[in-house]
């Protein structure tokens, strides 16, 4: 296993998976091993060298370079968070920077939901196909991410039971629009276009799944899921485009800047078979509709426009 090099210009703590995001759980005790600090000199960056083993002890997280010396000793906050794939424990270095440990859940229980989800929404039964990476692969993907460029969470380590991150402080997209929030869609549209410019999809891109930022900049976390096939990234962008509308509290608003955003936005999307966005958009408002969610009801007229919208700016209207 390996580190990854810090981002140049970044200090920690870097943007990250925020404290709200996830509800915080009761868990089983980790499994932890026992292990004697070894005093070492933390690098001022964490490129370069090539990790072997992770202790986790009942007061540290201990990252160990293939010599056995410590490259990196965290401290838990007592924080846990859960995730529907994941736990996700909080830990702290001396200088009171926050990263998170992310372990995966042994036997989740959403997995046939997830896979009734693809179906019911028309995914799979267009060429489709998905799979749940493993940690190794989560951390290459958000390497890949990082080099495009992308505004995307960070690997600092991963190993077989966990992948180290840092702790991004701000407010899930989801709870961003229900709030009120439009301006950061802007920024969540183009990272999501430049991403399938340079050919990666991140899967399961829900409102949930994206951090805003105090100054309304944004980071893409979670990459349990892989999406593959054809129409992956028509798939992809619909299922943004559902949830932002599904979870907006300003629907007309939000309606209203879409519009204005596909205008002038007609060249970057000439990567996209709308045709194909548009029949996924359809299947999600169709499949969702007797299935609220958070107490919020469907969104089957607000799809609706924004499916003629679509065909205005792109001259297939049906």
């Amino acid at each position: 296993m390996k580190f990854f090099s810090k981002p140049i210009g970044t200090t920690a703590p870097l943007a990250g998976i925020a404290s709200k995001t996830l509800q915080q759980t009761e868990v089983a005790s980790v499994s932890r091993r026992r292990t004697a600090l070894i005093s070492a000199s933390l690098p001022n960056h964490l490129g370069g060298a090539t990790a072997c083993s992770s202790d986790l002890t009942e007061k540290q997280l201990i990252i160990r370079a293939p010599d056995s010396k410590e490259v990196k000793s965290l401290y838990p906050t007592g924080t846990v968070l859960q995730g529907t794939l994941n736990y996700i424990f909080v830990f702290s270095d001396q200088n009171g920077h926050l990263y998170t440990w992310r372990r995966p859940k042994s036997q989740p229980k959403i997995l046939p939901q997830i896979h009734k989800d693809l179906l019911g929404t028309g995914f799979l039964t267009n060429g489709g196909s998905y799979k749940f990476r493993t940690i190794k692969e989560q951390a290459n993907f958000m390497e890949k991410a990082r080099q495009s460029n992308l505004s995307s969470l960070v690997p600092i380590y991963a190993d077989e039971f966990g992948l180290l991150s840092p702790f991004i402080e701000g407010t899930p997209y989801d709870k961003y629009l229900l709030s009120g929030g439009i301006t950061a869609t802007k920024n969540v549209l183009d990272n999501i276009i430049l991403s399938h410019r340079q050919n990666v999809v991140y899967g399961d891109r829900w409102t949930k799944n994206t951090i805003v930022k105090p100054n309304e900049a944004i980071v893409e976390i979670d990459f349990d899921i892989e999406l593959m096939g054809e129409f992956a990234q028509e798939f992809e962008m619909a299922q943004l485009l559902y949830h932002i509308l599904f979870f907006s509290s300003r629907r007309s608003e939000m309606l209203g800047f879409l519009r204005a955003y596909f205008e002038n936005r007609q060249t970057d999307l000439a990567q996209y078979k709308i045709p194909v966005v548009k029949k996924f958009l359809s299947n999600y408002a169709n499949y969702f509709q007797d299935k609220p969610f958070a107490g919020i009801s469907g969104v089957q007229p607000e799809i609706a426009e924004l499916i003629r919208i679509l065909s205005c700016c792109f001259g297939d209207e049906d």
